[in-house]
């Protein structure tokens, strides 16, 4: 009785085995919660909720600037996102930052500012600068940042999404 017990309980978890990496290959479960309204997201970052935003550049208005920004409308699907760290909850607005260091297509050494607005209105916004590294003296201070491109999106409509 207890090799037959055995031989079924054998069989049985080589049935189970494929179905079990199956199922954790399976990513479709895996999608976080969403906030696609100005005042869930508010709370969300109020209660400490981590959140991140992806910007979807095709679902955005872009508004040029003078200078040279990166153009991101070239490709249909050009998107990108961060988690939120760091946020300010003004009257009119909730804002966030990324500054981070990278290479223009120059090959020039580059800080680039990227600022995020979300509005109560529903819609976000994002626009960049960026200071070059070889012009820049810490000593003057008086480089000022490059403008670059801006974004308008509709929030929660596969413009700017807001996942936590």
């Amino acid at each position: 009785m207890q090799r037959h017990t055995a031989m079924l309980a054998c069989m049985l978890l080589g049935l189970a085995l494929p179905v079990a990496a199956a199922s954790a290959n399976d990513t479709g479960d895996l999608r976080a919660k969403t906030f696609d309204t100005y005042n869930k997201i508010e709370k969300a970052l109020e209660n400490g909720q981590r959140l991140s935003v992806v910007v979807h550049f095709n679902a955005c208005d872009q508004a040029r600037s003078a200078a040279n920004g990166h153009i991101m409308m070239a490709r249909s699907d050009n998107h990108g996102g961060l988690p939120i760290h760091d946020f300010m909850i003004l009257p009119d607005h909730i804002a966030f930052s990324l500054v981070h260091q990278t290479v223009d297509p120059n090959n020039n050494i580059v800080y680039e500012f990227n600022r995020y607005k979300v509005s109560p209105a529903g819609t976000g916004s994002t626009a960049s600068a960026k200071v070059e590294m070889s012009t820049y003296s810490w000593k003057t201070g008086d480089t000022q940042a490059t403008p670059g491109a801006t974004y308008t999106c509709d929030t929660g409509g596969g413009g700017v999404d807001f996942t936590g």
